[in-house]
């Protein structure tokens, strides 16, 4: 299986960020035979307070420990923005969060923000979160060269939702809504008014939403069916009037418009044939939870 390659795109790139960056990229090729312990000890080893002498950069001064914990995340959302989002690294990347969220650094915990509270490593996955919001922020299939990276990322976030090391699931329900729940538009160019927009509208946006939206499905699906009303940041496109989060009844939504994307003869049959093929995906998850009960 071919090398997957990445890019580390700064001009004079800190070296302890370089080192991290060396460390993922060796690790997430198919063909690496590197253990996930082996390179989260290797991580560990790089947190201000383990590090040895032979690892600080000459003349530098040490960072805290929060600065690089940031850093850390950082090359780690990078690194899976590049990452097809079929490719077996990408399994492998996951797989390394997860190692590295069930572990206890040499140094339990650390402080963090402005209050100096005590989080644990690496267990709490501190500053995740928001270095991960930064990173998506301005991410999205309204470009061209940013269709591939926006479904990379969104494969890489399922997964880890999967695998229970973060619970991001609101990022799967936003996947949905934004390939299945309509858009406002403008009414018409010349007035500030905006309506509901229900009709699919055929082009490479449609198709990115609609993939990103299948592979959450095919990634995290089980997790998006269940009942959970109270998710923060779970609330849906102008077609959804349901309450936020995860419902049965938002399920069987997603669902009717899949099969009314499918029937779209304007759309690209690649795209409607997702659509088809989603759908019953969700309907076996249907009955493997029926089953399991």
């Amino acid at each position: 299986m071919s090398a997957i390659e990445l890019h580390f795109d700064a001009r004079d790139p800190w070296i302890i960020e370089q080192k991290i960056f060396d460390l993922l990229k060796d690790f997430v090729q198919p063909s690496s035979t590197l253990s996930p312990a082996t390179t989260v000890k290797a991580i560990d080893r790089l947190l201000p307070p383990n590090r040895r002498a032979e690892d600080q950069p000459e003349g530098g001064e040490e960072e805290d420990a929060e600065g690089f914990v940031e850093y850390l995340w950082i090359r780690f959302h990078d690194v899976a923005r590049q990452i097809p989002h079929d490719s077996p690294a990408q399994e492998r990347l996951a797989a390394l969060v997860r190692e590295l969220q069930q572990t206890t650094s040499q140094t339990p915990t650390i402080p963090m923000g402005s209050n100096e509270t005590e989080r644990r490593i690496w267990q709490d996955m501190p500053s995740f979160g928001w270095t991960l919001w930064e990173e998506t922020d301005t991410m999205g299939p309204s470009s061209e060269e940013g269709r591939q990276p926006w479904r990379n990322i969104n494969a890489y976030i399922a997964r880890l939702t999967r695998d229970g090391s973060v619970n991001l699931i609101w990022y799967g329900i936003r996947a949905l809504a934004a390939a299945l729940e309509g858009q406002m538009t403008r009414a018409h160019e010349h007035t500030s008014r905006w309506e509901v927009e229900s009709d699919f509208v055929p082009g490479p946006e449609l198709d990115c939403y609609l993939a990103v939206a299948a592979d959450w499905i095919s990634i995290c699906g089980p997790a998006l069916f269940g009942t959970n009303p109270d998710i923060s940041g779970g609330e849906g496109g102008p077609m959804w009037e349901g309450p936020p989060g995860l419902s049965s009844e938002r399920w069987q939504f997603w669902k009717q418009r899949l099969e009314e994307l499918s029937e779209q003869e304007k759309v690209e049959e690649q795209t409607r044939q997702l659509a088809r093929d989603t759908r019953q995906k969700m309907t076996e998850i249907e009955q493997r939870a029926k089953t399991d009960t």
